[in-house]
């Protein structure tokens, strides 16, 4: 069916948003939509809409909505497409040809499912999907791509490779430089089959510790083991040094003048307090 333009027709009513079951008619053109959020755009819609050469056909409609149920089968084929937690979308999803050198009309998004504690589709380890909006075809080589060792390589989803879309079905994937082609208004998706991304990682072989040869004392000929004349004497720890007396003294009345001081501090706050209750109860 056809919104005939309009950006939010949830309260147009039945007759705007009228579904025809046999699939003769869209609902396109039958009438402006609502003013409240499509006013401004009426002097662009209107021609449009009264246009008869852009209603369409019943094969419109039965193909359109062959496409539309295509497009359940894919999202049904892997829990990827149904990512059910924050985590998981951050972990797994990612978005390419971004920034100020990206290609316009494209978008390119990435569902990886290699190298991650939870396998959740056992069948794939990457799904590239592309969105090309333009009426030209279009290559494109994410970067994420030339990173990894590939064993495998990327093929259109089963359902396109069939699909009543023949356009759909010229989508191509270039292992040679890892890059995708995808017609003009068409979106497609390729997937990697499970066990094709391998990470190399360069593992060291232990080195042997090397054993230590005996060693060879002046005019005393080699030994396997160290005898007890030639072993280290560890040496002697310092003894503590007696301080002199007057430090020691110094240290000790600094210390009990401190101790005093706290003493005579904690007295003096008491009988203050002491003096200031009992002069307080002589004025009652």
């Amino acid at each position: 069916r056809s919104k005939s333009f309009d950006r939010d027709s949830y309260d147009s009513g039945d007759w705007y948003n009228g579904l025809d079951w046999s699939y003769q008619r869209s609902g396109f053109g039958i009438g402006l939509p609502l003013a409240d959020k499509n006013q401004e755009n009426y002097p662009l819609m209107q021609p449009l809409l009264a246009d008869p050469t852009l209603q369409p056909s019943q094969a419109d409609i039965m193909a359109n909505a062959n496409v539309f149920r295509e497009w359940l089968q894919i999202r049904q084929s892997s829990p990827l497409f149904r990512l059910q937690t924050a985590a998981d979308v951050q972990a797994r999803l990612a978005f390419h040809n971004t920034g100020s050198d990206q290609l316009g009309g494209l978008i390119v998004m990435s569902l990886l499912d290699a190298g991650l504690p939870v396998n959740l589709d056992p069948d794939v380890d990457m799904i590239v999907v592309l969105f090309n909006a333009t009426t030209e075809p279009v290559t494109f080589a994410p970067e994420i791509l030339q990173a990894l060792e590939l064993s495998g390589e990327f093929a259109l989803h089963p359902v396109l490779a069939s699909s009543s879309d023949a356009i759909v079905q010229g989508a191509s994937y270039d292992a040679a430089d890892r890059s995708f082609t995808v017609p003009g208004r068409t979106t497609a998706v390729f997937v990697l089959p499970e066990g094709s991304i391998s990470v190399a990682v360069a593992v060291e072989e232990p080195v042997a510790a090397a054993t230590p040869e005996a060693t060879v004392a002046p005019d005393v000929a080699p030994t396997d083991e160290p005898s007890k004349a030639n072993s280290p004497s560890p040496t002697p720890r310092p003894e503590a040094t007696a301080a002199a007396p007057e430090e020691a003294e110094t240290a000790e009345a600094g210390g009990s003048g401190l101790v005093w001081g706290i003493v005579v501090g904690v007295l003096a706050a008491l009988g203050a307090a002491y003096l200031l209750l009992r002069r307080r109860l002589n004025q009652a």
